[in-house]
């Protein structure tokens, strides 16, 4: 006969399987097995510390994990979830609603099994479906590189809808599949694609990091889009190359032409790359009428931790009218540091501002100087804001009480 019929139970197989097995019960597969059969389960189906010249069929009513170290080829069907904690090597396809991958199994899929998750996939998207969307989202991760041709068709495709596109480009980032970057600079440098897309595809770039998108990312600064610009503006900071400079620094000095977003990106890839040669523009812009601009720059000299910016940081700590500028100004001071940084922050503790004193408490804590404690126990004494209270007790702390 083609095919057998087992009493329900627990059963252990091995060696060569040439039929169809019906198992009422759960099957554990182990050792060194052949054949091309098809074992059907009502139960579970486990693979443990096997290996496999041919290519089984495994379906499972419940469930199926791989465990153990295997050397396994099979075709696996669960109507639960596929659990894979495996060392070694899978081949073969898996279906279920719920897969998840673990250990170090290398895994290998079909074509077709990609295809019709990513079909499924824009048909939830296209109804609002957002568990299904997520969750075959989630098995492409899991997926990884094998997934990106497939992912890539999709997001070059300007027919597909943007939104999906987005979500493409997104589980690119997530997969860290480098073979992504040329798709992803296509699509940004393509002016007669969507601004959305493309600004996506910006953000991507310098997501992944790869110095292969800085030409492109530098190019599309004078796009005619201003969203545009305004993310590739900052996904030149995450790439961390020196070589942006200059061109951060035209963003930064020319908001009429390049626009608020991208200025205020600029001032932030700036205190990315740390590169001390902007500090001068970066001081200038200090004084810019925009106070976000004004806390963007202020945390950028921060973030670089030149002592030449201390002078005018100080200044903008005693002078400027926002609370939001002197907070961030006495957080950057406090990672420059420095006996000048030490001394305005003591002053500007005597202001009444609440939540510009937390941050100047935070920044002496930075510094660590001990001869801000008897200051910060005065505040502490002072304050009757809980939350205040709180912070310099922390400040005080990391300081090192004494």
């Amino acid at each position: 006969a083609d095919e057998s019929i087992s009493p329900k139970g627990i059963y252990k197989l091995s060696g060569e399987i040439n039929k169809i097995i019906f198992i009422d019960g759960d099957v554990m597969l182990k050792g060194d097995l052949s054949g091309t059969g098809t074992i059907i389960a009502t139960g579970d189906i486990k693979v443990i510390n096997a290996k496999n010249t041919d290519k089984l069929s495994l379906i499972s009513y419940s469930d199926i994990k791989l465990d153990g170290s295997i050397n396994f080829t099979a075709l696996c069907y669960a109507a639960g979830s596929i659990k894979v904690d495996a060392t070694g090597n899978f081949s073969g396809s898996l279906v279920a609603d719920s897969i998840k991958i673990a250990g170090n199994t290398t895994l290998f899929y079909k074509p077709l099994l990609v295809e019709g998750l990513l079909d499924k996939m824009e048909e939830a998207f296209e109804i609002g479906d957002q568990e299904t969307t997520f969750k075959v989202a989630g098995v492409m991760v899991q997926y990884g590189s094998y997934a990106t041709p497939f992912l890539r068709e999709i997001f070059t495709n300007k027919e597909k809808m943007r939104k999906m596109r987005f979500l493409i480009s997104e589980i690119m980032v997530v997969i860290k599949d480098l073979d992504f970057i040329p798709p992803l600079i296509a699509v940004l440098s393509d002016v007669s694609d969507h601004e959305n897309v493309r600004e996506h595809a910006a953000q991507s770039l310098g997501m992944l990091g790869d110095k292969r998108a800085l030409d492109t990312l530098r190019y599309v600064l004078n796009d005619t889009s201003e969203i545009v610009r305004s993310r590739a503006s900052l996904a030149l900071g995450m790439l961390g190359d020196k070589s942006a400079v200059n061109d951060l620094i035209v963003v930064l000095q020319n908001k009429e032409k390049y626009g608020y977003y991208a200025q205020i990106n600029a001032a932030k890839s700036l205190g990315m790359i740390k590169d001390s040669s902007a500090v001068p523009q970066l001081i200038g812009a200090l004084q810019d009428e925009d106070e976000v601009v004004r806390m963007h720059v202020a945390k950028s000299l921060g973030d670089i931790k030149d002592v030449s910016a201390v002078d005018s940081l100080i200044l903008l700590l005693q002078e400027d009218e926002s609370a939001y500028v002197r907070s961030q100004v006495a957080e950057a001071l406090g990672k420059v540091g420095g006996d000048k940084a030490f001394n305005a922050l003591v002053q500007a503790l005597e202001g009444k501002d609440e939540f510009v004193r937390i941050n100047i408490a935070l920044a002496l804590a930075e510094i660590g100087d001990k001869r801000a404690l008897p200051f910060l126990k005065a505040i502490l004494l002072e304050t009757e804001d809980s939350f205040t209270k709180q912070k310099i007790e922390e400040a005080i702390e990391k300081l090192g009480n004494e």
